[in-house]
């Protein structure tokens, strides 16, 4: 298990466990790190120092930031004083995905999903000719953004990193976001297992879509659920934010009733965990 610095691990003094601190690489180990993503074109000391100095240790953006500068750099000028090198880990990633227009479209759908993809899903959703969606798919994979496991058909995709997952999507324009939102939860309920496994999932992406009425609705059967399994802390999470989100259900019979039923059904979860 991996954690922060400032998460205190309440098992770090039981037996058998060992903590290993891992600290920012040193400037020798990470002049080898960026050296070992540069091929061709070769980058020079100088441009190497500069990115050394700017990610500051920290291994992904080492990396990231040597690609980007890699992918941008021409033979013809692979100087320090010819090519760029971004500012943050987010504009190198962004940087990345701009030179790919067809991997970022694709990435953006995907980063709907979340951190996690099926080929079928994102096939369901996207809007692409196929041969778009396979070139975008491989591009993403090749570059090294995107890990794909399985076979195409039947395979599924993963970010690299949660960061290049949040940088794709935010790069979305809202009303875009929203429309793949809502799409995919259309596609997520044609679903019968995902709705009766994961009621949750679906309240995410309609909320996100601005469909309140289906959110508070999955929230609501989410949240009753947990309490079904005796899992209150999931229940009570559920039930709070379906909740918040009824604030934002227009006036009317509906949303009193969905503010009654959550609330009743909160009201249950907190006797059960406090008692009367």
């Amino acid at each position: 298990m991996t954690f922060r610095p400032e998460f205190s691990a309440p098992w770090a003094d039981h037996a058998g466990v060992s903590l290993m601190t891992l600290s920012r690489l040193d400037r020798a180990d990470a002049t080898a790190l960026a050296a070992q993503q540069t091929m061709q074109p070769a980058l020079s000391p100088a441009l190497i120092e500069r990115i050394v100095a700017q990610s500051d240790g920290v291994p992904l953006f080492i990396e990231e930031l040597t690609k980007s500068v890699v992918e941008g750099a021409t033979r013809a000028a692979p100087e320090a004083a010819g090519v760029a090198v971004p500012a943050t880990l987010q504009a190198s990633l962004l940087a990345r995905l701009d030179r790919m227009p067809q991997a970022r479209q694709v990435a953006q759908i995907g980063a709907v999903f979340g951190r996690d993809f099926s080929y079928a899903m994102i096939r369901a959703v996207a809007d692409l000719p196929d041969q778009v969606l396979d070139d975008g798919l491989d591009q993403l994979v090749s570059s090294g953004l995107m890990f794909r496991r399985g076979e195409r058909g039947q395979a599924s995709y993963t970010f690299k990193h949660a960061l290049v997952q949040d940088a794709a999507y935010d790069s979305l324009l809202r009303a875009t976001r929203m429309a793949l939102h809502a799409a995919i939860g259309n596609a997520l309920e044609r679903d019968a297992e995902v709705v009766a496994i994961d009621p949750a999932l679906l309240g995410h992406h309609f909320a996100q879509a601005g469909a309140m009425e289906k959110a508070v609705a999955y929230f609501l059967r989410a949240g009753e659920q947990s309490a079904a399994c005796s899992a209150m802390a999931e229940a009570h999470a559920h039930l709070t934010h379906g909740l918040a989100l009824s604030a934002e259900m227009p006036e009317g019979p509906d949303r009193t009733l969905r503010r009654a039923e959550l609330t009743l059904a909160l009201g249950n979860v907190q006797m059960s965990v406090y008692g009367l």
